[in-house]
Parts: C-alpha cells; structure tokens; sequence
C-alpha cells in the first residue's frame, strides 16, 4: 500500500468519524438529560413495555445510525431488553436508504423498510420471549438510573458537568474507538480491493445471502453502502440485499463490545443478527424466485 492509498483510507476514517460526531454528543446529552430528569418507573411502558420491539423497529427505519448507538447504551443501562435492542439493530439501514433513495429506487427503498421492520419485530419479540426474566430491566427494579453515577455527582460537579462535561468525555472516547474501527476496515477493503469483493459476492448464486450478512455484520457504514451499490448494479438479489442491511448494525455493534462486558450476550447477539439475515434473505429470495 501506498502513501497516497493509506492517506486516503486516514481521510475517509477522520470524514467517517467527524460526520457523526455531532448527533453522537447530541445522543450523550439526551441520554444524560433523560437518566436525570424522566420517572423510568412512570414510563415503564415506554421503555420496556410490550410495545417496545416494535417501537424499536419503527425508530430503526430513520436513517440514521446514532439510534443503533443511542440503543446500545440504553441495553447497557437496562433501560430497554435487548430484543428491543436488537429490534433497531435489524431495521437501522445506516447510508442505505439515503442511497437507494439518490439511485431513484423508491420502491425498492419502501419494500426494504417495511421488510426490516418486520424482521425487526419478530426478531425483537422472539429474543425477547426467549430470554424472558434473564434480564431485569432498572424502571422494574424502581431504580432511577444514575448514568455511570453521573447523576450521583450531580450535586457535586453541577448540570454542566452532568449535561455537557460528561456526555463529552463520553463522545470523545467513543469517536476515538469509531476511528479505530474505521481505520482498521478501510485499510482491509483497501488492501482486498472492492471490485474483488463485488466480483465475489456475484459468483456466490443461491449463498448470496451467506455471504452478504457476512458482510453486513462489519460494524462500519462501509458495508451498508457496498451492499446497496452492487445491489444497484444488478450483481446482487433482493434477497441478499436484505440478509446484508439486516445483519448491519453499523457502529452500535462495535460498541456493543466496547461496553458491554458480558461477552457471551453479545456473540448471541451477534449470531441471531447473522441467522435473521441469512434466513429471511434467502426466503425472500426464494418467493422472488416463484413469482419470476
């Protein structure tokens, strides 16, 4: 690799990284503002009610990948299950929808979000049934969340710091950590060579959906964005265009690792992203291929 190649992958991760950087500090806030001010007992309907997967899934459609963030903190918080979590995990499309929208595809745009949606759901309310009573959720235990004692020192350091000093701290650490990510993958598909991976994933026939959920589950907006350019090339299925952006949580999932330290929830999070794509790819592909 080149100089020139390497300058050009540190550009885009530091483009990559910047882009997001204002909504993530706005999510900290929120959250801050939220765990200080909202009676999570009160509203234990909203955050951990039976509406919630769905909820989740509906607010996952907007494209924008800070929610994927927003709900991994709010799982590490336990504010809200993790098939809620999840739930946004597999309707979130990051730059996907904004690029089939600029590529003139609507109604391949519509059919997608009302597909992961509903993946979304039944995703979501499966994990949630099959999990049911692993996880306490802090609004049923009557707890007021104390935002890794934030609200605790409260008194101590005064709303700026609670609103704002801390939230920032928070935000930087973590863009330090999205840079990382970002670095490290864009040397790999420098290195790879996009057009080898296009060229890869058109030869795999009926694995498609295999091979793009694999690809999917790189936690970078990367991905997301490869998938939807070969799907509008015609390279790639429906099918495996869904198996990839369902699988894709974009940067939540890379930080679901970062924070959340119980390592075997988050490779069962993984695998059920994995499979949910895999299985729901290949069944849509399959009824596309009888209605053809």
């Amino acid at each position: 690799m080149t100089w020139h190649e390497f300058a050009h992958v540190l550009l885009h991760s530091v483009r990559d990284t910047l882009i997001i950087s204002p909504f993530l500090l706005l999510i900290f806030v929120l959250i801050a503002v939220i765990e200080a001010r909202v009676d999570f007992k009160k509203h234990a309907r909203l955050f951990g009610g039976r509406l919630a997967p769905f909820v989740g899934s509906v607010t996952g459609v907007i494209p924008q990948c800070g929610f994927s963030v927003m709900s991994v903190k709010l799982y590490q918080q336990r504010f809200i299950t993790v098939g809620t979590m999840l739930a946004i995990f597999v309707s979130t499309s990051d730059e996907a929808v904004t690029l089939l929208l600029s590529e003139g595809l609507w109604k391949e745009f519509l059919l997608l979000a009302v597909v992961k949606m509903a993946i979304g759901c039944a995703v979501g309310y499966l994990t949630d049934f099959i999990l049911r009573g692993r996880d306490e959720l802090r609004w049923a235990e009557g707890e007021v969340p104390d935002a890794e004692g934030c609200c605790h020192h409260s008194g101590k350091h005064g709303k700026f710091h609670v609103y704002f000093v801390h939230p920032l701290m928070h935000c930087l650490k973590t863009l330090a950590y999205v840079f990382a990510v970002n670095l490290v993958l864009g040397l790999v598909v420098e290195l790879v060579g996009e057009e080898n991976i296009e060229s890869f994933m058109t030869g795999t026939g009926y694995f498609q959906p295999f091979v793009a959920a694999l690809i999917g589950l790189i936690p970078n907006c990367a991905s997301s964005v490869l998938l939807v350019e070969v799907f509008a090339a015609g390279k790639i299925t429906f099918g495996a265009l869904v198996a990839g952006l369902t699988a894709n949580a974009g940067v939540g999932l890379a930080l679901l690792f970062k924070d959340n330290k119980n390592l075997k929830r988050n490779i069962l999070v993984v695998f059920i992203l994995y499979f949910a794509g895999v299985i729901f790819g290949e069944l849509i592909t399959l009824i596309s291929s009888f209605i053809a």
